[in-house]
C-alpha cells in the first residue's frame, strides 16, 4: 500500500482514509485489558496536533494501548510563576480516553527562562506537580524527559545532572499521588554507562521504570535486543534492582532511501578526481550484513541512474565482495556509508587498491566499527577496536581533536566546511551553510608518488592550513589504486534502505524478542511518517505514510497484537535454540500461541504440539499453509515469522532423511 501508489488525499479527505484503511484492513479492535503494553510515538501535540483525532483512531483500530506524547512546560506555562493553563493538552488526553487509549507524557520542553530545567528544579517541581494533579489516574505513568545522554535533548549531558532533575521529579510526583509510575526518559541507544552511572550516585530510588531507545536498524533485532537487554539487567541486579520493569519507548526502523552520493555528491566527484579520464564504472558496494540477506537491488538502481551508460553495480555480502575482487573485473568498491565496514574484505581490498582499484568510504570515519560474519550464520558489527594499521595499509592519514598527535583545535565541536576549488570543478554541490565536521584526513600516512586532492575542507585555526573533510587519495608507491573518503557523517543514510515489506518484518521480530526476554511495554516509532524528504530517516519512521496509508509495519504490527494480545503472558522453557526463534505465550482467552521464523536461511521443520487443533497465520494476518495433520506440521521457516495458536511447540526438527 505505497502512497505513491496512489495518493489517497487527491480524492477524499483525511478521515474518510481512516475508514477506508480500516476497512481493506478488516480487523478487529481488540477490547482493552487492564494494562496494554503496546503503544506509539506520535507528533499529536505538536506538528500533527491538527490530525489528532485521525492518529487516535488509527491508535485504537491498530489495538494499541498507549500514545507517547510530548508534553511540553512551554505549552502549559507561559511566564515564569505565572498559573498552568493544560486546555491544550486535554482535548488530546479526553480523544485518546474516549478511544480506550492512555497518554504516556514526556514531562519537558522547559521555557526560555527555565533553561537549562536542571538549574531551576523548582518550576519544574510546579510543573510535574500540576501535570499529576490536574489529570489524576488518567495519567498513570510519566515520562522524565527524553534522551537526555545526548547533546539534542540535554546540553552537556552530565548524569548528575539529570539525576537531579528525576530526583526533583519523583519527589514531586509522589507528593500528589504515590500511585503515579515515574519513567526514566528514554535513552538514546541502551546507555549501558549513563544509566550504570546513575545507578551509583544514587538514583535507584527515584523512578519506577527503566526506560530505553534499542534502535539497531538497518540491521535485524535478535542479537542487539537480546544482548543490550541482558546487559541492562546485569547493571540493574548490580545495585539490588532486577525486577524493576523495562520500557522501550522508542525503536523503530525508517524506511527511507539511501542517497549513496555523499555529502554534496562527492561519491561521484571523487570518482571524477581518481580517474578524469574514465568514461564508464563497474563498481562494488557491499554492505555489513550476511551475503544471504543482501537487500533488494534498489542501491543498484540508484547508482546506475547517476553514473555514465554503461557502468555496471553489484551489492554484495562480504563473502562476495572478496570473491568477486578476486575474479577481476571491477573498477571500484564502496564501503557502506556508516562507520561499519565489513572486516573480512580488508586484505582483499587493500590488494585491490595495491594494484590500482578505487576504494570509497564516505560514512564519517572510515573503516571504524568491524562487521564480521559469525560461524552461526549470522554477524555483527563490533566496536572499534582501536587497530588503526588497516588506515596505513591505505595510506590514509586519520585527524580528529581526540586523536592522539591531532593538529586540531581540541573542542568536540563540529566545524563548518566548504567544497574546495578542487571540489567545485570536480562538481561537489556546495551548501551555503557549509557542511559540519568532525573527522578530518592528513597527508601523515603518505608515501613518496601519492598526494592527496582535497575536495571539502576549511582551515585550520591553530596553524591556518586546510582540514580536510573529505578528498580522494591518488597513490603511486607500493600502492597505485585510489582512495576516496569522507569525514561528513550524513545523518540518517545508513548501509542499505529497508523497504516496506522488511520493516513489518523487523517489527514483528523484535517484538517477539523484546515479550520473550521480559519487556513490559513496547512502543513504536513513529505512527506517522512525514515524508518530506525520501533520503532522510527521521521523516520515514513512520507506520503509516503522511497520508495515513498504512504500510506493511502497520500491519505486522496490528497482526502481533492479535496474535499476541494484550494480558498474553509468557510461557516458560526454550524459545531460541539452533538459528530459530520460537516465543510462545498464553493469552487471556486461555489459548496458548507463539511465533516462529529463522535469521538463517529457510528450511522445512517439523513442528511437533502438544495437540492437534493449530492454527497458523503468517506474518500478515493471513491463513498460513502447514502440510500434515496430527501434532506434527511441516513448517517452512523463513525470516518471516509465522503464528501459531492452539497448541504449545515442543519441538522443530529438521525432515528425517530416512
Amino acid at each position: 500500500m505505497r502512497a505513491t501508489k496512489r495518493n489517497w488525499q487527491q480524492s477524499i479527505a483525511v478521515n474518510d482514509v481512516v475508514k477506508i484503511t480500516f476497512l481493506v484492513l478488516a480487523y478487529p479492535v481488540l477490547s482493552p485489558a487492564a494494562f496494554n503494553p503496546y503503544g506509539v510515538v506520535t507528533d499529536g501535540s505538536r506538528s500533527e496536533y491538527r490530525i489528532h483525532d485521525d492518529l487516535a483512531d488509527l491508535i485504537k483500530v491498530g489495538s494499541m494501548g498507549y500514545e507517547r506524547v510530548d508534553w511540553d512546560w512551554n505549552a502549559c506555562q507561559k511566564e515564569k510563576d505565572g498559573a498552568f493553563d493544560f486546555s491544550k493538552y486535554d482535548k488530546l488526553v479526553e480523544a485518546d480516553e474516549a478511544r480506550g487509549i492512555t497518554v504516556l507524557p514526556i514531562v519537558y520542553g522547559p521555557p526560555k527562562w527555565a533553561y537549562p530545567a536542571w538549574q531551576h528544579l523548582d518550576g519544574y517541581a510546579a510543573f510535574v506537580r500540576e501535570t499529576v494533579r490536574h489529570y489524576g489516574k488518567r495519567i498513570p505513568v510519566i515520562e522524565i524527559w527524553n534522551e537526555q545522554n545526548i547533546g539534542a535533548f540535554w546540553d552537556k549531558p552530565n548524569p548528575t545532572n539529570y539525576l537531579a532533575l528525576l530526583k526533583t521529579a519523583y519527589v514531586a510526583a509522589k507528593e500528589v499521588d504515590p500511585s503515579v509510575r515515574v519513567a526514566l526518559g528514554g535513552t538514546a541507544g541502551w546507555a549501558h554507562g549513563f544509566i550504570h552511572d546513575l545507578y551509583a550516585l544514587g538514583a535507584k530510588d527515584y523512578f519506577d521504570i527503566v526506560n530505553v531507545h534499542p534502535y539497531c536498524y538497518p540491521y535485524a533485532p535478535e542479537e542487539p535486543l537480546r544482548n543490550g537487554f541482558a546487559e541492562l539487567r546485569k547493571i540493574m541486579a548490580k545495585f539490588g534492582d532486577a525486577e524493576k520493569p523495562i520500557w522501550f519507548t522508542e525503536i523503530g526502523w525508517p524506511t527511507h532511501e539511501v542517497d549513496l552520493s555523499g555529502p554534496g555528491g562527492v561519491l561521484f566527484a571523487g570518482l571524477k578526481v581518481a580517474h578524469p579520464q574514465k568514461k564508464t564504472w563497474n563498481v562494488l558496494y557491499t554492505v555489513c550484513i550476511p551475503d544471504k540477506k543482501v537487500p533488494d537491488p534498489s542501491l543498484a538502481h540508484f547508482l546506475l541512474e547517476r553514473l555514465p551508460p554503461g557502468s555496471k553495480v553489484r551489492v554484495c555480502g562480504p563473502k562476495e565482495t572478496s570473491e568477486q575482487l578476486s575474479a577481476g573485473g571491477w573498477d571500484v568498491v564502496i564501503y557502506p556509508l556508516d562507520e561499519s565496514y565489513p572486516a573480512d574484505t580488508l586484505d582483499a581490498v587493500v590488494e585491490f587498491v595495491r594494484k590500482g582499484g578505487t576504494l570509497i568510504d564516505l560514512g564519517g570515519m572510515p573503516m571504524w566499527n568491524p562487521y564480521q560474519n559469525l560461524p552461526d550464520g549470522s554477524g555483527r558489527v563490533f566496536p572499534h577496536d582501536g587497530g588503526r594499521e588497516r588506515f596505513a595499509r591505505l595510506h590514509i592519514g586519520l585527524d580528529s581533536w581526540w586523536l592522539p598527535g591531532s593538529e586540531l583545535p581540541k573542542t568536540d565541536k563540529l566545524m563548518t566546511v566548504h567544497a574546495t576549488p578542487e571540489g567545485l570543478a570536480a562538481g561537489i554541490k556546495e551548501s551555503p551553510e557549509g557542511f559540519p565536521c568532525g573527522h578530518f584526513f592528513s597527508e601523515k600516512a603518505l608515501k613518496t608518488g601519492d598526494r592527496m586532492v582535497p575536495l571539502i575542507a576549511c582551515t585550520n585555526p591553530l596553524n591556518g592550513k586546510h582540514a580536510v573533510a573529505a578528498c580522494t587519495y591518488l597513490l603511486d608507491s607500493d600502492m597505485k589504486g585510489r582512495v576516496v573518503v569522507c569525514g561528513i557523517q550524513k545523518y540518517g543514510v545508513g548501509a542499505f534502505p529497508v523497504s516496506e515489506r522488511l520493516q513489518g518484518v523487523m517489527f514483528a521480530r523484535a517484538m517477539g524478542i523484546a515479550f520473550a526476554v521480559g519487556l513490559e511495554a513496547f512502543f513504536w516509532y513513529s505512527l506517522r511518517a512525514r515524508e518530506t524528504d525520501r533520503f532522510y530517516n527521521e521523516d520515514n519512521f513512520g507506520m503509516v505514510h503522511a497520508n495515513l496509508v498504512p504500510k506493511d509495519g502497520w500491519l505486522a504490527n496490528k497482526t502481533f497484537i492479535v496474535q499476541r494480545p494484550a494480558g498474553a503472558v509468557n510461557l516458560g522453557g526454550e524459545w531460541r535454540k539452533d538459528g530459530l526463534f520460537f516465543p510462545q505465550w498464553k493469552r487471556p482467552d486461555g489459548k496458548v500461541g507463539g511465533m516462529i521464523w529463522t535469521d538463517r536461511a529457510a528450511q522445512d521443520r517439523d513442528c511437533t504440539f502438544d495437540a492437534e487443533e493449530v492454527v497458523f497465520h503468517d506474518l500478515w494476518g493471513k491463513p498460513a499453509v502447514a502440510r500434515g495433520s496430527g501434532r506434527t506440521r511441516r513448517v517452512l521457516v523463513t525470516d518471516e515469522p509465522i503464528y501459531f495458536t492452539g497448541a504449545r511447540l515442543l519441538s522443530a526438527d529438521l525432515p528425517s532423511t530416512k
